[in-house]
Formats: C-alpha cells, sequence, structure tokens
C-alpha cells in the first residue's frame, strides 16, 4: 500500500477510516465485521518477500511486527488496514530480520 495511503499518516499512526476508504486501499473484497472500524496503520517492512506482518494489541495500543529473513538491514514504509474492535490510544511498529 502506497501513495496516498501513506502520506495520510504523514502526522499520525493510525487513523480511522470509512468503509469506502478501506476497500479503496485494499480492494473490492474487503469486508469490515459487524463490531468493527477499519483504521489506517503505520507500518514498517524488512524483507517483505520473506516476511509477515503481525497485528497485537497491548493495552489500548496497536503493535504492528514485520519479521523477515534476509542478509543485513532493509526497511520500506508501508500502511495497512486494520478492522480493530476498540478505537486504540497509539500505534507502534517494529521490524525484526533473521540471518
Amino acid at each position: 500500500m502506497s501513495g496516498n495511503a501513506e502520506s495520510e499518516l504523514q502526522k499520525n499512526t493510525f487513523i480511522p477510516l470509512s468503509d469506502v476508504k478501506a476497500r479503496k486501499y485494499t480492494g473490492h473484497y474487503y469486508i469490515c465485521p459487524k463490531g468493527k472500524r477499519p483504521y489506517l496503520v503505520r507500518a514498517v517492512a524488512g524483507f517483505a518477500g520473506t516476511g509477515k506482518f503481525q497485528v497485537y494489541r497491548v493495552g489500548q495500543s496497536i503493535w504492528v511486527a514485520h519479521e523477515s529473513l534476509g542478509r543485513g538491514w532493509a526497511s520500506a514504509r508501508t500502511a495497512m488496514v486494520v478492522n480493530l474492535d476498540f478505537e486504540p490510544t497509539a500505534a507502534y511498529a517494529t521490524v525484526s530480520i533473521i540471518e
């Protein structure tokens, strides 16, 4: 996810989204389960081709972790849509690379 999604997160680590905007960023297949709300969240990726994202709730905060395999250091800013059943107070992003 790039371009407009990342630019929307210049000043905030997360923002609430409408279903229409969430669908714009994810595609026509997007569905938000009843009782949840979509949020655009800042994320960082290491070696994207060998990794995965995990999203954790820590109290009222969100922790977005990307774990991957690779040599050396690589990181790239990105954004992701997550459906949450609570209103977060903060969001954090980390990268772990295993050689």
